[in-house]
């Protein structure tokens, strides 16, 4: 691991990653952004104990958005440039990695070669967008950039205890790498087989030295199962946190689901066309169909080309097709969770493809150098013109969601979420049809029902909208913003005692919730309560949410003055 040898690749990935991201710095916060650092007051404060409390596996993420946060506040730069930083690291950990697999195998000139190939590929890929450009997917960069380094400092240290060197500090790094990655995201859990292939293919003339992974395999596992137990009452799934997120989708229907997702995956790898924040992957069940028993025997056949592959000595091309099933078999395997797809997961596994992408350049580039050069250098401008569009499609709520529903018209979610982007617009009208059309595909979509109400209302269609609110709170009765929607609906036909009733639900679910505390004290100071008015105004105001002109107002109503108009 000479940097004295690099620096003119390092050089060439800064630029690349600056020239194809700039475009991304000025992106809104989105979708679960704005619950997880807008209005999430444990990145509010620099108090580790608060992103503890809010989720253990994710502490270190968190601790990076709080940073943020006191730095900058809610100004969107300052994430994607840290964003930005985290991808570099990750491709400049693939490059070293590449350099340390093809070690002994080729000149250093061709290693160099094919590393910083594999290296610009999973740089510039469009693939990477939704890990780098959605603000709260820090946390799988960060995980799997760690996790390429955790397995370079292992090697490394390989490196030198065949030359009869034990370096230590190699295997602190790896050990600090390994605990930073079980402490960004979950996933991590697959590292200590990653190092033990990994060794295998650096060392081929040796036996894998399983050994020297101990130190790294305990600490992943120990700090993960730690963290992941810690925080596994926030989803909610009593006795199964540590293997499922959700108990809703049996593991079968979710490994059957997988098949299809992991072959999407494969194929945006290879041909990224069609991408978008909210595919449309419905579920598999018993008995599987023509299409699942065809991509199984896809997968089975690529694990026979890499069995086939290590046998006759060409370990790298197996090393591509492990690794690309090992980092996606924490979320596309036996391991249910909510959504059986998303972009961001593939992450890690992209590493693969470049990599594999890199070996087919370098075939061509021992016989024709200069054709394998260019064509290498419009693989990468492809891939970046796609990066940059899809920065563009993420620009704002409004321009990712009408993606969104383009590509999956017949999924509520995306009609959702495109409906909560046209409110927040002022464009109320649209915004209904949006919210009107996910609770025509899912009827009992709670969220949609609460949102829908909320736009209705805002049109001063109180009626409608209280219909709407009613129906959330049923299908929901958990959803605090849902009561105080209902509340506020509830006060505005003058019902009273109802509006308390909601507003006083709603702080039971959430006793922070300032929203509900400003409009109990509104309805408190009609009601001529002006200590328990103030009380409340003031409780709200201390999360975060003062409204001065209540206070003046109750303060007006104690001194017998009449309103300010």
């Amino acid at each position: 691991m000479d940097l004295r040898k690099t620096p003119l690749a390092l050089f060439l990935l800064t630029f690349l990653a600056g020239l194809l991201y700039a475009n991304s710095l000025h992106v809104d916060f989105q979708f679960d952004d704005n619950t997880s650092i807008v209005t999430n007051r444990a990145v509010h404060t620099l108090d580790p104990a608060a992103w503890w409390a809010f989720w253990p596996g994710r502490i270190l993420t968190y601790a990076t958005f709080a940073m943020n946060w006191a730095l900058g506040g809610a100004k969107v730069e300052g994430y994607h440039l840290l964003n930005l930083l985290i991808h570099l690291m990750a491709a400049v950990g693939l490059y070293f990695l590449v350099l340390q697999l093809g070690a002994g195998k080729a000149r250093s000139g061709d290693r160099r070669w094919l590393a910083l190939v594999a290296a610009s590929i999973f740089l510039a890929h469009p693939l990477a967008t939704q890990a780098v450009t959605y603000i709260v997917q820090r946390a799988t960069s960060m995980a799997y950039g760690l996790y390429l380094w955790t397995v370079v400092f292992h090697l490394a240290r390989l490196r030198r205890l065949e030359q009869g060197q034990d370096d230590r500090i190699l295997l602190v790094a790896s050990i600090v790498c390994a605990a930073a990655a079980a402490l960004s995201k979950e996933v991590v859990v697959s590292l200590p087989v990653a190092l033990l292939l990994a060794a295998a293919v650096a060392t081929p003339d040796h036996r894998p030295q399983w050994k020297r992974a101990v130190p790294v395999a305990l600490t992943v596992w120990g700090v993960a199962l730690f963290a992941v137990v810690a925080g596994g009452s926030r989803f909610g799934v009593a006795g199964g946190a540590l293997t499922a997120e959700t108990t809703r989708v049996t593991r079968g229907t979710y490994f059957l689901t997988e098949i299809h997702a992991v072959a999407r995956y494969l194929r945006l790898a290879i041909l990224p066309l069609g991408q978008t924040v909210d595919f449309d992957l419905p579920w598999r069940g018993w008995p599987p169909g023509p299409s699942t028993w065809l991509l199984a025997l896809m997968h089975l056949a690529l694990w026979s080309f890499a069995v086939l592959a290590w046998k006759r000595g060409r370990r790298l091309w197996a090393f591509c097709v492990a690794w690309f099933y090992l980092l996606l078999a924490p979320t596309s395997s036996l391991f249910p969770i909510r959504d059986p797809f998303f972009e961001h997961r593939a992450y890690g596994a992209l590493a693969a493809v470049a990599v594999a992408a890199a070996l087919l350049l370098d075939r061509l580039h021992r016989r024709w150098p200069q054709v394998a050069t260019v064509l290498w250098i419009a693989i990468v401008v492809g891939l970046g013109m796609g990066t940059v569009q899809r920065n563009r499609v993420w620009a704002t709520p409004v321009s990712l969601w009408e993606d969104a529903v383009r590509k999956a018209p017949a999924k509520s979610r995306p009609h959702m979420a495109y409906g909560v982007a046209l409110g927040q617009q002022g464009r109320l009208q649209e915004a209904t049809v949006e919210l009107t059309r996910a609770v025509q595909i899912t009827p009992d979509f709670a969220r949609a029902w609460n949102n829908l109400g909320q736009v209705l209302l805002r049109q001063g269609k109180v009626d409608e909208g209280l219909q709407a609110l009613q129906r959330a709170v049923q299908l929901d009765p958990e959803r605090v913003s849902a009561w105080y929607n209902l509340a506020v609906a509830q006060d505005h036909r003058g019902e009273l005692d109802a509006a308390e009733r909601a507003y006083r639900k709603a702080l039971e679910l959430d006793g922070h919730y300032a929203p509900a505390l400003n409009g109990l004290a509104g309805l408190r100071l009609r009601r001529g309560d002006l200590r328990g008015a103030e009380q409340l105004a003031r409780r709200a105001a201390a999360e975060g949410m003062p409204q001065p002109a209540l206070l003046d107002a109750i303060r007006r109503a104690a001194r017998g003055e009449p309103r300010a108009p």
